[in-house]
């Protein structure tokens, strides 16, 4: 296996990851993260030190966890982050159009029931914060599964 390798995909998705917490607070206002749905946080520190705090947080736990777990898989003999024989199709685009299938089907559920009148239908944040939330739920749980548990 090729660790250099494997690690550099690992460190990619750590920084994308980063990044995009980053992002949610320093461009998206708190009343679209929470759709109405809740009521906005109050605080006093900047959001771009809370972009900031949430971003090293990432970086620092998310990263000892998946070095660990490419530690342990190393040691196991077992793929790290990804199968090396395995192509982007297989570990990266196959499972990103299943979920955005997915999603779709739940949002075209949602609206037949609202229209059907059984509800008033979930609270839908505007654009861009979903695919920002999708993605980093997704990159997340991949480190923490796949880097750390996998190998464990």
């Amino acid at each position: 296996m090729n660790t250099k390798k494997q690690l550099k995909v690992f460190g990619i998705f750590l920084a994308i990851y980063a990044l995009l917490a980053l992002i949610t607070y320093l461009f998206i206002p708190f009343e679209q993260l929470t759709a109405g749905a809740m009521p906005v946080p109050t605080t006093t520190i900047p959001r771009w030190q809370l972009g900031f705090a949430s971003a090293g947080i990432i970086l620092v736990v998310y990263g000892l966890v998946g070095l660990a777990g490419n530690w342990f898989a190393r040691q196991l003999k077992i793929p790290q982050t990804y199968r090396q024989d395995a192509g982007w199709k297989d570990w990266f685009i196959w499972p990103m159009v299943l979920g955005l299938g997915i999603g779709v089907i739940f949002i075209i559920a949602d609206r037949i029931f609202v229209a059907a009148g059984m509800g008033e239908g979930f609270p839908h944040p505007a654009f861009p914060f979903p695919m920002i939330a999708s993605a980093t739920a997704g990159i997340g749980e991949e480190i923490l599964f796949r880097s750390f548990v996998m190998g464990l």
